[in-house]
C-alpha cells in the first residue's frame, strides 16, 4: 500500500498536512484550525413565518424503515408537547414517509399490471387459458 501525505490513517495525522510555504516555512491545516474526531451538538435557528423558531432534524438509519421512524416521532410529539412550555408549537415541516408510501402503492400497481399482461400473453401464445394450468 502507498500512503501519501494527503492520505492520512488517523485524524490526528491531519493537522500534519501542509496546505502553503512561504518564507522558508511550511504552513499545516493543524495550525490553522486542530483537526479533531469530535461532534458539536446541532442547534439550528430558523424563522418560521417571521417569527424565531427552533428547527430539528430527525435522521434515520439506513436499515430503519422510513414510515416507521415517521410513525415513532408522530407518537412522541404529544408527550413533548405536554413537556413543552405553554404557547410552543410543535410540527412536522417535511414528511418523507407520504413519498414513500406513494410510491410504495406505485409499486404494487405495477406488479399488478405486469401479472394481468404476462397471463393475456401466455394465454395468446399458448392458443387458450387451460394449457398454462395442466
Amino acid at each position: 500500500m502507498v500512503t501519501l501525505n494527503g492520505s492520512p490513517i488517523h485524524v490526528d495525522e491531519f493537522n500534519r498536512i501542509p496546505i502553503k510555504y512561504q518564507k522558508q516555512r511550511h504552513g499545516f491545516i493543524g495550525d490553522v484550525a486542530p483537526a479533531s474526531d469530535s461532534y458539536a451538538v446541532q442547534t439550528d435557528i430558523a424563522r418560521v413565518n417571521g417569527v424565531r423558531a427552533s428547527f430539528r432534524y430527525v435522521l434515520k438509519l439506513a436499515s430503519a424503515s422510513t414510515l416507521d421512524v415517521v410513525k415513532d416521532v408522530k407518537g412522541v410529539v404529544p408527550r413533548i408537547m405536554a413537556l413543552a412550555p405553554k404557547g410552543t408549537k410543535i410540527y412536522l415541516a417535511f414528511d418523507q414517509s407520504e413519498f414513500v408510501k406513494e410510491s410504495l402503492i406505485d409499486v404494487f400497481q405495477e406488479i399488478f399490471i405486469a401479472s394481468v399482461l404476462v397471463g393475456i400473453m401466455t394465454i395468446v401464445f399458448l392458443g387458450h387459458g387451460v394449457a398454462p394450468l395442466l
